[in-house]
């Protein structure tokens, strides 16, 4: 009996009766099944073999590995019978058709070994399935679809009417929250409103709104909406951020608009969003601390009137007893709505009216305050004064509004929170930060 190797596998030669022949251990008879079938028997033993050897060679460095030696102390096969058994193959090659693929599994024999790969061989793996697209932020349409489908008609004033008012109260950060800048804004929507200008020509920006994306996107909304025939307003009331430092290369310390989210916007990439702004006339106005400051080179021009609540080393601040800024209840609530600052009698309060007739009651309010108090600054180039009132549309009846409390007491406050420097966090309500007391409107208390 002979016992030969191949990888891994093993046949044995023994002594059979006549007619048979075995092929892999297993005995097939001749005469039953021919030399047909004993050829498809070992083509089927043979297959796995050659894809072992090509598994191993398709890896591209390894060569196939070499057959197992045929053992020394074993007898060696009989020559001429494997010279008959190749004869044999040759033939039923000529003659036999190819067999079929289930045919060559079923003829396997058990003992067949399974297909390992070697261990320098890297398996295939598909690719995976792409990752979904990322979602898509929704578009300024999906926000304000009533302000994205606004349009312009030369022919009737109060669809050239255009305004972008911001009012943060509410702070991501620990920043401490503001008590009356969203109502200064919500207020200026209500006289504009009255005044005869259109709801959806106003885009207000209150709070967890007036991220900086969304006020970035409204001053590009602004600016494509506006145009020769139209007058337009830009209002911010909120935080200022004051760096201590240059932060935009324009050579000296920088000031910024302080969003819902934190994440500011520089004086000069202001001045920069507010030059694509060009109506025929604008009015832009900040309640806010360090407020002409925010006049970078450029932000004055013909057709413009600013407004600035405070210098620009100054503070400005809020009353929590008005439920406003200083600023706001008396440019807005009083000298606008209440219409108190009709200095000709006319019916009509133009911005320089209601400047004039606010500035000198926010300095007497806050003279006594630590930090001083606030000087409003205009820069005019708007002849003939900025009318809110629209062409054509009756005058607003006077509002009249009083205040929730008594007069402020002195307050206890802290310096504005600067080069990132925030004050603590407040406590649930605003109203319990403060109290009945004037208030900075620079992120501390």
């Amino acid at each position: 009996m002979v016992e030969v190797t191949h990888q891994g596998t093993t046949g044995t030669r023994r002594s059979q009766p006549r007619g048979t022949t075995s092929v892999g251990g297993h005995r097939l008879l001749r005469n039953r099944i021919g030399h047909r079938g004993v050829c498809l028997a070992v083509l089927a033993l043979l297959t796995p073999l050659q894809l072992v050897a090509v598994a191993t060679a398709g890896d591209g460095g390894a060569p196939p590995a070499a057959a197992a030696p045929v053992r020394a102390d074993r007898p060696t096969p009989s020559p001429s019978a494997a010279a008959v058994a190749a004869a044999r193959i040759r033939a039923a090659e000529r003659t036999a058709p190819a067999p079929a693929a289930s045919f060559a599994a079923l003829a396997t024999p058990a003992e067949t070994p399974e297909l390992v790969t070697e261990p320098d061989v890297v398996p295939h793996t598909p690719a995976p399935a792409p990752a979904p697209p990322a979602q898509q932020a929704a578009t300024f349409a999906d926000r304000f679809p009533a302000q994205a489908a606004a349009v312009q008609d030369p022919a009737r004033p109060d669809t050239t009417r255009w305004a972008l008012l911001i009012g943060i109260n509410e702070h991501r950060g620990t920043v401490a929250d503001n008590i009356g800048s969203r109502q200064d804004a919500e207020d200026l929507r209500d006289h504009l409103l009255a005044s005869g200008w259109r709801d959806d020509h106003i885009l207000l920006l209150t709070d967890r709104d007036a991220t900086r994306a969304n006020i970035v996107d409204g001053l590009a909304w602004l600016a494509e909406r506006t145009d020769q025939d139209s007058v337009g307003i830009f209002h911010y009331s909120g935080h200022s951020k004051k760096w201590r430092h240059d932060v935009d290369g324009d050579g000296e310390p920088d000031v910024g608009l302080w969003p819902h989210d934190d994440r500011y916007v520089v004086d000069s990439e202001l001045v920069a969003l507010l030059d694509r702004v060009q109506p025929r006339a604008l009015w832009i106005s900040f309640a806010t601390c360090n407020a002409a400051a925010m006049a970078d080179p450029g932000m004055a021009q013909p057709g413009r009137v600013l407004t600035f609540s405070s210098g620009a080393p100054q503070k400005s601040y809020e009353n929590p007893a008005w439920g406003n800024s200083v600023w706001g209840w008396f440019m807005i609530d009083q000298a606008f709505a209440a219409g108190l600052a009709d200095a000709d009698h006319d019916g009509r309060v133009t911005v320089q009216e209601a400047f004039e007739w606010a500035r000198p009651r926010a300095r007497d309010t806050t003279i006594g305050q630590r930090h001083g108090p606030q000087d409003a600054v205009i820069v005019d180039q708007v002849p003939g004064g900025f009318d809110l009132l629209v062409p054509g549309a009756p005058r607003p009846e006077p509002k009249v509004s009083e205040p929730s409390g008594s007069a402020p007491e002195q307050p206890q406050t802290q310096p504005a929170p600067d080069d990132g420097q925030q004050a603590p966090p407040p406590r649930e309500r605003n109203e319990e930060n403060h109290g009945n007391r004037i208030c900075l409107l620079c992120g501390s208390r």
